[in-house]
């Protein structure tokens, strides 16, 4: 009994398998941001995306076994993206995805577009930092530094972040229902959020380390996030 995780090597190994598990993603250069995946942003219509997602979860899935972790179709996960991601309907009130989507499918979703963003959320340019901050032996030395870094991103990224790890919480507050534990967030996420420019041989061995940032941003939310403004400040 347990969730068991895989790491894999290197991308073309990722792709591998998420092809064999017939929950294939998009495939991004991380060296190339200019690609398709940069219509995705941090606007309105992004937030709202997530926002969606996030609801859909909390209200309706987020007992699942797996959650996060269990990734959907490729072709649903790409539908449902590209329904969300009309400007015509993008940014109507209406929070709801409806049923018919499964709760797979919807955090294949979220997981995909923040992935579809031109950088990570916590930026290329922040990665060595948050690294380094996992590394310190004292672990309150780790939430201050980290809780430094985070309040030196855009405010449009502190406020996805603080919308994220808000949710996270909840999520691995259900963990014994749904097998999602703080350390697995931070291995389904910190690739995503923390994903290297360059993928090399010290970012790969540097995984682990992402994966302790996030779980710290996770336990730590509330003191972390704090004193973030409202995020109706950015979705308004």
């Amino acid at each position: 009994p347990g969730v068991i995780t895989m790491q894999a090597l290197s991308e073309e190994d990722r792709r591998l398998w998420m092809e064999a598990m017939d929950g294939r993603e998009p495939v991004y250069n991380s060296n190339k941001d200019n690609q398709s995946e940069g219509t995705a942003q941090l606007d309105t219509i992004g937030f709202s995306i997530i926002k969606k997602c996030i609801h859909a979860v909390e209200t309706r899935g987020i007992n699942e076994q797996g959650l996060y972790r269990i990734v959907g179709v490729n072709s649903r996960v790409q539908k449902l993206l590209s329904l969300l991601m009309d400007p015509k309907t993008a940014t109507e009130t209406e929070t709801e995805i409806c049923a018919e989507w499964e709760i797979k499918t919807i955090t294949s979703a979220l997981k995909t577009y923040l992935r579809m963003l031109p950088g990570p959320l916590m930026m290329y340019q922040f990665q060595r930092s948050f690294i380094k901050a996992a590394k310190l032996e004292n672990q309150e030395s780790r939430v201050s530094e980290i809780h430094s870094l985070v309040h030196r991103l855009p405010e449009k990224n502190r406020q996805m972040l603080h919308l994220l790890m808000n949710h996270l919480a909840k999520v691995a507050n259900n963990h014994k229902q749904n097998l999602m534990t703080v350390a697995n967030l931070g291995v389904v996420f910190g690739p995503t959020l923390l994903r290297p420019q360059e993928e090399t041989v010290a970012a790969i061995m540097d995984i682990k380390f992402q994966n302790i940032v996030i779980e710290i941003l996770i336990e730590n939310h509330e003191k972390v996030t704090a004193s973030l403004a409202s995020f109706g400040a950015v979705n308004g």
